[in-house]
């Protein structure tokens, strides 16, 4: 941990896993962060689609 250079690229790391996870929690909330679906199939559905919203707005 002496390494500047290398605790630069740690905290650039967490850095982007937290601003994933945030983007995540945005998402999921602006569908009042609940899951609406009663069936397991159709809530599986529900998370997909919030991970491909994710992956669009990130790409």
């Amino acid at each position: 941990m002496a390494d500047e250079s290398y605790r630069r690229r740690i905290a650039r790391q967490l850095n982007k896993g937290e601003n994933l996870h945030a983007l995540r929690r945005e998402l999921a909330y602006a569908g009042e962060g609940a899951v609406r679906r009663r069936h397991h199939e159709q809530q599986s559905e529900q998370m997909w689609c919030l991970t491909v919203a994710n992956d669009a707005i990130v790409t």
